[in-house]
């Protein structure tokens, strides 16, 4: 393992009294001139040294640093004349911390123990006199008492081992407590074979321990940075390190087998009796068992023929849900679960009962993969994206193989299937997206995260599916191949800074031994195993339909073919899940088929995968139930020919008190004042306009006074009951659609992002704003169905007999094209609310707010504005055929798009002549769209040069314009409405 600065800044910090004079001096002034030469100019202690930063690892390298030169400050010693200028070191470091703790997000880093080793050195820092103020003091200490709350009261001595490997973070309590009684925790002179954690057992006991000074001395002389005075975050890691080199090789089938039939007896004796301990594996020897060696103990101990660990591994790490990598851990590992995934399949071999188990991890880890934001997880125990994919992928293809044997038919009926090869596949597709030009994989550490990229491609490669793919996969296979047969030399003797331990760590054997397991194994990915091919079907025909289709939408003739394809085949994996919300919000007896139902995946994976996979699968597939939901909302609302929803709409939608009368009941939604008085009118602000006066939604009742008045008021009126056969039924129906329709919104807020879980269907669990928007568009939706009445009554009083092909000009309304479009016919579209919905869930999957300031709520707020108008313009000219032959108005009606046209020829016969103003009046649509979609651009790149965007927001924000952007387009070639049946 590599060294540190972190845990050599501790062992800098101890002191011994000499055995000649019985004075004191420093023991390892090695150690203390090598943090000093890493102390960069800006006054921080930067890490890892190469590659990618990683700011919790340089945060807490830079507070050990500091602390140390405190301590060398107050007492000089042997070293007073030698480093003189601690002083100033000391000013630039401190100025270096308050920066990047001024930067430290709410939302702490997950390194081992930074929540409690933080504030111990803060602590220690402010008894020196530094004391520091940042955003985040808060949280970042109530996450060290909530850690420690169990371990308040304990003395040391009863400290679990994890908590032992951290001790520098209970460095503060008293003195007896680092007494012989703790000194009996050590292992070999180690504190849970913890450098840090040691030194300060030895500064801090009231014995000196030689032991622990010998433990000390060992690491310096033994670890990969030896002679220079540092140490690693851990020492010894020989367990860990064999274990893993071992396994990897195994598994890749990069081990002659005369040599294994040689040595294979020799390699076992070595686990059996050095490395596996009761039945189960720690990270060295002597130390703590986890579930994570084990395993991969377990998989050597399987690969070369011999029961493993799985029975040990159930009895002491399984939950109720997942592994625990130590007993009563605070945060799961996913690489953990992958590897006891994998021993648990691989011991099937030997008979092992493990399906119930299987059926657990594997229903765990496709959660976890789904609900990652990006589709990229995040791992406790390496920073790569790439290291639990290629973890998952080995163990996925594992489990299907054995699933198609016939030994997991466990897996049946769960839902796991369908949900493996969904998780499966977007691997695979994210693999071919993110790999960088010159072949390789990742930021940080180029040769160890391509190894891991090409070991889960070789493995996906096995998919069904990845035979649509089989060029690309080749293609990226060879490309990541050559990068590693001809990295330089020198980049192979640099350290990769993968590994999470208190501070990122490179294990210069473990990046070797997967570099090894691609170029001495793997000269292909695996061909011809059709896994899967039972769960997800393919119509050719359809796909080959898409391909040629999807060449007429401007934004995917630009995207490599291959991308539109897999992208169309991801958005089928999402059909079934899809299917089963298809009838939840309304029957769709007496319409057309639902064309959208098909093409709805396939735009949300298309978005997704052309935005560089910037949103969960999990957030993709509840945005996918909004957008059928939307149509369905179409349809409902089109429905309504005889009642005044307004009533009902007011009731379910708008946070005030309301009553609609159903069957002879009232049923009412009262508020309470607070909620009232913060709730937007909709049909106020829908009215609101500065050009004009009065209220478009008063004026509405005079469009048509032929339509069935409210239930409430027709018991007013002894007369409206007359006029209409049947009423109840067309309320009874818009209700109950209505209430199913916020019922489903409301079910995809009941998953929260702590992983608590709200009361499925419970109006409460939908957010106050988009509640609001959702009043909003279904006024709007009931603003443009007046509008229609009313202009259908304009064209039949205008139009001449038999021109039924006739485009009428809507000249009764006192209000112009702009103030409609932005009033009613863009949020009519659903794109304002749908917008408020989308960044309401994407702040569930994060701990932080995603819009934190004025101006960029300002800025998206801009966008949106733009993108809706867009999205109109681009549906009335996919829509324009439908629209004049069912009387539907449309932009182009407005007279703004005929006055002062020359040629106009409103009452034209000539179905030619018809179709060139038609041609005309689309080119006008087509053309406002352009300036929206400048506009939309303009505002993009202003949101992502601020300072405060994060790359998530950028990300989240270009899926929503790219699906949007492809509905409209989509919309432009094929009209994805339904139809009345006649």
């Amino acid at each position: 393992m590599s060294a540190t600065i972190y845990d050599t800044a501790w062992i800098a910090c101890v002191i011994k009294p000499n055995q000649a004079d019985a004075e004191l001096q420093w023991l390892f002034p090695s150690a203390f001139a090598f943090v000093l030469d890493k102390q960069h100019s800006d006054g921080g202690w930067h890490w890892p040294p190469y590659g990618q930063e990683c700011p919790a690892s340089t945060l807490l390298s830079s507070l050990a640093a500091l602390f140390m030169l405190k301590r060398h400050q107050e007492q000089p010693l042997q070293l007073a004349q030698k480093f003189s200028n601690v002083e100033e070191r000391v000013r630039h470091g401190a100025r270096f911390v308050e920066t990047s703790l001024r930067h430290l997000s709410h939302e702490l880093p997950k390194s081992v123990g930074f929540e409690v080793l933080a504030p111990a050195l803060l602590d220690e820092l402010q008894g020196f006199g530094l004391r520091f103020s940042f955003d985040a003091k808060k949280p970042l200490y109530a996450g060290r008492d909530a850690k420690l709350s169990k371990l308040a009261k304990a003395n040391l001595e009863k400290f679990p081992h994890a908590a032992l490997h951290s001790l520098e973070a209970f460095y503060a309590r008293p003195t007896e407590q680092f007494s012989h009684r703790l000194r009996a925790r050590l292992l070999e002179g180690s504190m849970m074979a913890s450098p840090s954690a040691t030194a300060a057992y030895l500064i801090r006991s009231d014995t000196w321990d030689e032991s622990a000074e010998a433990y000390l001395r060992l690491a310096i002389s033994n670890s990969e940075g030896a002679c220079s005075g540092s140490v690693p975050s851990a020492f010894p890691s020989t367990n860990f390190e064999l274990i893993w080199v071992i396994s990897t090789v195994l598994q890749a089938n990069c081990l002659d087998q005369n040599f294994l039939n040689v040595h294979r007896d020799q390699l076992l004796k070595i686990f059996e009796t050095q490395v596996i301990e009761d039945g189960l594996a720690g990270f060295a020897p002597g130390m703590q068992a986890d579930a994570d060696d084990s395993a991969r103990a377990s998989i050597v101990l399987s690969l070369l023929g011999k029961q493993g660990l799985s029975h040990k591994i159930r009895a002491r790490f399984e939950s109720t849900t997942s592994f625990e990598t130590f007993s009563n851990e605070a945060n799961g590992s996913v690489s953990a679960n992958c590897n006891v995934l994998m021993a648990l399949l691989l011991d099937l071999h030997h008979g092992a009962d493990n399906a119930s188990a299987i059926v657990k991890v594997v229903t765990h880890l496709t959660s976890q993969w789904l609900g990652a934001e990006a589709g990229k997880v995040s791992d406790k125990w390496n920073v790569s994206e790439y290291y639990p994919d290629m973890l998952l992928a080995q163990a996925i293809v594992k489990a299907l193989v054995y699933w198609e044997a016939g030994q997991l038919t466990q897996l049946d009926g769960t839902g796991a299937l369908d949900d493996m090869i969904l998780v499966a596949f977007r691997l695979l597709v994210r693999l071919l997206i993110t790999q960088n030009k010159e072949g390789s994989w990742g930021s940080r550490g180029a040769r160890e995260e391509t190894s891991y990229a090409i070991l889960a491609l070789t493995n996906l490669a096995g998919l069904q599916l990845a035979t649509f793919l089989k060029q690309q996969i080749h293609a990226a296979f060879d490309q990541g191949r050559q990068f590693l047969e001809t990295s330089h030399p020198d980049a192979l003797q640099e350290p990769e800074f993968l590994w999470v331990e208190k501070v990122l760590y490179a294990s210069s054997n473990l990046s070797e031994a997967y570099r090894i397991a691609i170029l001495q194994s793997v000269s292909a990915p695996l061909q011809n195993l059709s896994l899967g091919k039972d769960i997800a079907h393919v119509d050719a025909g359809k796909m080959a339909k898409f391909a040629v289709f999807s060449q007429k939408i401007p934004m995917l003739a630009r995207e490599p073919r291959w991308l539109t394809l897999a992208s169309w085949l991801e958005g089928q994996l999402f059909l079934p899940k899809l299917k089963e919300v298809r009838s939840a919000v309304a029957s769709r007896i007496g319409w057309s088929k639902d064309q959208c139902f098909q093409w709805i995946p396939t735009m949300w994976t298309l978005a997704n995968n052309v935005s560089e996979c910037s949103i969960s699968a999990t957030l993709m597939l509840k945005m996918m139930k909004v957008s059928l939901f939307n149509f369905q909302a179409d349809e409902i609302m089109e429905s309504q020919i005889r009642v005044d929803p307004e009533p009902i709409i007011d009731a379910i939608f708008c946070n005030k008190s309301a009553s609609v009368v159903i069957n002879g009941a009232s049923t009412s939604d009262h508020s309470n004042a607070d909620d009232a008085a913060d709730e937007i009118n909709v049909k106020s602000c829908v009215s609101s306009k500065p050009m004009a006066t009065g209220s478009l939604v008063n004026r509405k009742r005079s469009l048509d006074q032929s339509v069935e008045p409210s239930a409430s008021k027709r018991h007013q009126s002894k007369h409206a009951t007359e006029a209409v056969e049947q009423p109840m039924h067309n309320e009874v129906y818009l209700e109950s659609s209505l209430q199913s329709f916020k019922a489903q919104i409301a079910s995809l807020f009941a998953d929260t992002h702590d992983g608590s879980s709200l009361k499925a269907h419970d109006p409460q669990n939908i957010p106050r704003s988009v509640l609001s928007q959702l009043h909003r568009f279904f006024c709007a939706h009931l603003i443009q169905s007046q509008l229609n009445e009313e202009f259908v009554k304009t064209r039949n009083r205008t139009r001449r007999p038999g021109a039924l092909s006739e485009l009428t000009v809507f000249r009764e309304s006192e209000y112009d094209f702009r103030a409609w479009l932005d009033n009613v016919f863009a949020i009519h579209t659903s794109c304002p609310y749908s917008f408020k919905t989308y960044f309401a869930f994407v702040d569930m999957e994060r701990t932080s707010p995603v819009l934190e300031t004025a101006r960029h709520k300002h800025v998206i707020t801009d966008v949106c504005t733009h993108l809706s108008r867009m999205c109109r313009l681009y549906n009335d000219n996919g829509s324009l055929a439908r629209d004049m032959i069912e009387g539907n108005l449309n932009c182009v009606n407005f007279p703004e798009f005929h006055d002062g046209v020359a040629g106009l020829r409103t009452g034209a016969d000539s179905t030619a002549e018809m179709k060139t103003d038609e041609e005309r009046l689309k080119a006008q649509l087509m053309e406002l769209a352009s300036w929206e979609r400048k506009c939309l651009e303009n505002a993009m790149v202003q949101l992502d040069t601020m300072e405060e965007t994060s790359k998530e927001l950028m990300g989240s924000l270009k899926v929503f314009v790219a699906v949007t952007d492809l509905f409209g387009q989509v919309y432009v070639v094929q009209d994805l409405a339904s139809r009345r049946k006649e």
